[in-house]
């Protein structure tokens, strides 16, 4: 078991390092295309003031969707208290870099190790969460689009937001129905050891279900789109400081980050890295942002945002891991 556990922290430190070196070759690529020169004298168009503003967004950021994952562990009966809980959820993030951001669960192995709770019981939260912030960027990221493309009749989007946020609350209410149809499938060809994983099905799907009511669902929405709508307004903020002789409004600023964030879903590099930074430039140019500025803008934003993420991950991870360390010293002695 622990060889097991070994092997997948090794992992996660390999794609967190992975992830790390291909950022640093792609921004090293992207600041000798655009010129080394142009991209410095953007750089430091940015104001200590500035810098402070777009981190404390996403702080602001991570806080709030901390305050979404402790209310749904409530609400679930995993009653944990609200310092660990926030060190646990920041811990997280040090892995935010790993494929399909699947290394932020270790705040599952946390509250398993500390207060017991099964994996059954919080992995659904897991994944709601995923499931809620996607739809907040898509949400966003179709407001972007009516407002660059106001051809476009705003009922067809409408339309599209309305059957999405319809589809998920739906599929979650039926989820009880479908695992328990999983579970009659496998007791019927699976050994009789499988009971025991039914009761961990049931569990999940338990946990699952309490998350589907509209009271719970749209309200943790609603949370996720300030979430993300904060590091959109840093990026506001930074392009305010560029002084490129262009007019961005805040709602094209929001609309830019979250389509850029979009892309990097479908990315298969971890995290997105490279893929939301070249989708984010290259926006920022056809909004007639000149290149140096708008490559110098992308990689702000992200070490402002993602790098800013991981940097306190790593710091929580740090400091949880001396708390463990020093707590097992004093037991042996």
């Amino acid at each position: 078991m622990r060889r097991k556990t070994a092997n997948s922290n090794l992992w996660d430190a390999k794609a967190v390092i992975i992830a790390i070196a291909a950022a640093v070759l792609i921004y090293v690529a992207a600041v000798a295309l655009a010129g080394y020169q142009e991209v410095s004298e953007a750089f430091h168009r940015i104001s200590v003031s500035t810098w402070l503003l777009v981190l404390g967004l996403s702080l602001f950021s991570f806080l709030v969707r901390f305050a979404r994952w402790h209310f749904l562990l409530r609400h679930v009966g995993c009653q944990v208290p609200f310092l660990p809980g926030m060190a646990f959820y920041l811990a997280g993030f040090a892995l935010t870099t790993t494929p399909a951001k699947i290394g932020e669960a270790v705040r599952l192995w946390y509250l398993h190790r500390e207060f017991k709770i099964a994996y059954a019981k919080s992995t659904p939260i897991f994944i709601f969460e995923q499931v809620l912030d996607i739809l907040a960027v898509a949400l966003l990221s179709f407001f972007a689009l009516s407002v660059i493309l106001p051809s476009v009749d705003q009922k067809v989007w409408i339309a599209a937001v309305l059957l999405g946020l319809l589809l998920v609350p739906a599929s979650l209410a039926r989820a009880d129905r479908m695992g328990s149809l999983v579970l009659a499938i496998l007791k019927r060809r699976g050994p009789t050891k499988l009971e025991d994983i039914g009761a961990d099905s049931k569990t999940f799907i338990r946990s699952l279900h309490l998350l589907a009511p509209l009271h719970v669902f749209v309200p943790s929405l609603v949370v996720g789109l300030f979430a993300w709508l904060a590091p959109g307004l840093g990026l506001y903020l930074i392009l305010q400081d560029m002084r490129m002789g262009v007019v961005v409004g805040p709602e094209t600023a929001v609309g830019v980050f979250m389509l850029s964030l979009f892309a990097g879903v479908f990315s298969i590099i971890s995290g997105g890295v490279g893929t939301t930074e070249g989708a984010l430039a290259i926006l920022l140019t056809f909004i007639g942002i000149d290149p140096p500025t708008a490559i110098t803008t992308a990689i702000i934003s992200r070490t402002s945002t993602l790098w800013f993420a991981v940097g306190i991950g790593a710091l929580t991870t740090f400091g949880i891991a001396t708390v463990i360390r020093s707590s097992e010293v004093s037991v042996k002695t």
